[in-house]
């Protein structure tokens, strides 16, 4: 097989997202909701961003449960707004709920409960 020479190639990147976006969702579990709808997966980000920052700031076993609670009802929100939120999303979501529950220390009957109240 030979090698040609003096082709070109043009390479065409769409839907990247941008290094700012990167540095301030690297670390959220919903990045990849964009993949479905870019508002869509930006208001999860938000959800969950929201619920962090929450959970960080939360001195008692009340303001733990609002925040989670919080979470529940942002993402139902996003549910209605959207409508994405398939079987895939639902199951990622509990398992982010949980991780998030967990980090806080709420005990797992509790976080079950709590995730139970969802609509989406």
């Amino acid at each position: 097989m030979r090698a040609t020479s003096g082709t070109q190639v043009a390479v065409s990147v769409s839907g990247a997202k941008s290094e700012s976006w990167l540095d301030a969702n690297i670390d959220n579990p919903f990045m990849d909701w964009v993949e479905d709808s870019k508002p869509f997966g930006a208001a999860a980000c938000k959800a969950y961003a929201k619920a962090v920052k929450a959970l960080d700031a939360a001195d008692s076993p009340e303001r733990t449960e609002a925040a989670l609670r919080g979470f529940v009802a942002d993402l139902n929100a996003v549910q209605k707004k959207y409508g994405l939120i398939d079987t895939m999303n639902r199951e990622h979501a509990a398992e982010v709920f949980t991780d998030l529950a967990a980090r806080a220390g709420v005990p797992e009957d509790s976080a079950e409960a709590w995730f139970e109240d969802r609509n989406f």
